[in-house]
């Protein structure tokens, strides 16, 4: 079905995923409106299932494609150049937060999806975040992993990263709190500061504070 979809004009595409994003975004799965997809889409909801046959495929393809999207812009030359583990991570981060500003009905997608709870799509998107991390060593391939102290990992690392995250963004979720990106940033620095500490050496601590990392 979604071979259909790819054969339609660039524009129509771009119009029924953006709908499908902002719909998605905003309400939980199992509220989200095909109607208003479609209408906003500017096709009948018929031919939204021409192109998939059901609700569930379509969300899921918003999930591959924008795991697809995020991997193509954010792993770029400069982001394989980085050496420095927890430099990547801050390169990363800024390249998702800049196009998640350009692209807020992403944002609220990424969220809500990443967060739903007894939804017919919440094993597909555990699925998929575990398929990512299994494929972090195909990001981290450049990297320089002597920094580490003994017994200590990037893998670990990168948890401990995503479990301070995901702690900040649910809480605001609960609150039904909108997420600041700058605020974001600010705070990913600040746990960035505190894991490399726990992590790296201490004489490799002190070589890149003295040269203003």
């Amino acid at each position: 079905m979604e071979n259909r979809f790819h054969e339609l004009p660039a524009e129509k595409r771009r119009r029924i995923v953006s709908a499908a994003l902002e719909v998605f975004g905003r309400e939980e799965y199992r509220r989200a409106s095909t109607d208003e997809i479609a209408a906003r889409a500017g096709i009948s909801k018929g031919l939204l299932f021409y192109y998939f046959r059901s609700k569930k495929e379509l969300y899921l393809f918003l999930i591959h494609l924008m795991e697809k999207t995020l991997v193509r812009l954010v792993a770029d030359e400069e982001f394989y150049s980085i050496t420095d583990f927890f430099e990547l991570l801050r390169y990363t981060a800024r390249k998702k937060v800049a196009i998640f500003r350009k692209n807020p009905h992403m944002l609220a997608f990424s969220l809500r999806s990443y967060y739903s709870v007894k939804e017919d799509v919440s094993d597909a998107m555990q699925q998929a975040t575990l398929t990512v991390m299994d494929h972090m060593d195909v990001f981290f391939r450049n990297i320089d992993v002597s920094p580490f102290r003994e017994g200590k990992s990037p893998e670990e690392a990168l948890q401990t990263l995503i479990w301070l995250a995901d702690g900040y963004l649910h809480q605001l979720q609960m609150r039904r709190l909108p997420l600041d990106t700058d605020e974001f940033l600010r705070r990913y620095d600040d746990w960035i500061r505190m894991v490399r500490r726990e992590f790296y050496r201490e004489e490799c601590l002190h070589e890149q504070d003295s040269t203003g990392h």
